[in-house]
Order: structure tokens, then sequence, then C-alpha cells
């Protein structure tokens, strides 16, 4: 809890200077009631069930193998899992070692920012997470930090300095007019994420379906188009 406050007060940091927020954002905002998804108590199979995963990927429910963690908070999941036409892969334990390369569908990470927030908190908050910054930012990043950290403690002036460190390397790419924001991953190997901020709760959505990018951001904006419709 900590860190996500450290993270709060870097995006405040880096976005105050910033007065991009306009009346039709206030208003989408404000439709959409707040903490709408994790009402449903972090019911991650709720969230998405496997008659909707099934339904968007056109899928047999008798093929579908479901994992899930209930644990009620942001860490808990459901992932749906299938055979794919992809050779096996080497284990992450041994290279001696072939493991399937399933197709899975998965979603976690449940979150919600303060009601208090303002919408165009709220959407500097999410976004501090996930933006690629130029190197100028990354610069206005550090020299904001450093200037507003004289009062913190030796261990949240280093998680400050890490946060920064971090977005030197961040792999998500942005992805326009879906969700108030939201950001996308991919590799061949892990498959893709897509991370989505509706009103004033993030989620993501986690993907497998084959080696092409497009074919699972594809799948995964239906997806959580899924997720978010329940709050319209």
């Amino acid at each position: 809890m900590k860190n996500f406050s450290l993270l709060v007060f870097t995006a405040i940091v880096f976005f105050a200077c910033k007065n991009s927020e306009q009346k039709t954002e206030e208003e989408n905002f404000a439709k959409i009631t707040k903490n709408c998804l994790t009402d449903l108590d972090y019911n991650y199979e709720q969230l998405l069930s496997l008659n909707e995963v099934s339904a968007v990927l056109t899928l047999d429910d008798t093929k579908v193998k479901t994992n899930s963690i209930d644990r009620k908070d942001q860490y808990g999941n459901v992932y749906y899992s299938w055979k794919s036409d992809r050779p096996d892969m080497e284990s992450p334990i041994s290279v001696h070692f072939l493991v399937p390369d399933n197709n899975s569908v998965g979603i976690s990470g449940l979150n919600s920012y303060s009601e208090d927030l303002s919408s165009e908190s709220v959407l500097a908050n999410f976004e501090i997470e996930y933006k690629q910054l130029s190197d100028s930012e990354l610069k206005e990043l550090d020299k904001n930090t450093q200037q507003h950290t004289e009062n913190k403690t030796a261990e949240e002036k280093e998680t400050l300095k890490g946060i920064v460190e971090a977005r030197k390397n961040f792999s998500y790419k942005k992805i326009e007019n879906f969700g108030r924001s939201s950001f996308w991953r991919f590799s061949e190997k892990n498959g893709g994420e897509l991370v989505t901020l509706i009103g004033n709760e993030k989620f993501s959505i986690y993907i497998k379906i084959s080696y092409d990018a497009d074919e699972n951001l594809e799948m995964a904006k239906k997806l959580a188009k899924t997720v978010m419709d329940k709050c319209l």
C-alpha cells in the first residue's frame, strides 16, 4: 500500500503543471458507477465467465480448462486454457523438458483508485503507471520528484527513484480510443496483456491464442469490452 501511495504522489508531481481535463471527460467519468467492478467482490469468474470467453472466441466449453485464484483482491485471477496447434515449448525449469504451448485467456489486476480523486487525477495516476515517457519527460519526472522528496524517508526516496528508473525500459504501447485509457504489450513467448481503465477502476486481460500480436489484441479488446459492458 505504501508503494501505491508513492505512485500516486509521483503522478501528482509529474502532472502538477498539466491541465488537460475537459468537460466531456468529466461527463463520461460521471456516467460510470465508481467501483462498479470491484463491487462484484473480486469474483473474476463473474467478471469474465467461461461462457463469455467461449462466445467471443467460438470455443467448445468442454475442451477448456479453468484455473482460478480466489483471493478477493487485485492478485486474484481466472485463466481459461485449451490446446493449441503450436509446438511444445522449453520448460522454464529445464531445457530438457517440454511443456504444451496452450492457448489461454485470463483476467486479473482489478484495482480501484480512490473515489475522492477527480477524473483528471484518476487518469493521471493510471497513465503514469503505463505510459512510455520520452527522455525529456523522464528528466522532468526525475527533477520534480527530487524537488518534492525532502520530507520523505530514505526508503520512500529510493522507491520513487526506482519508479523513475523502471520507466526507462517500459514495453507498454498506448491503445487509442479504448476505455478511458488502455495500454498493450505482447511477446510471442508470453502472449499479451491489455490493461484498461474504466471509471475509477483498472483491470488486465491476458491472452495468448497465436503468435500474431494484432490477432491477440483484437480478441483482448473484445473480451475487455465484455467486462466493461457490465458497468454501462
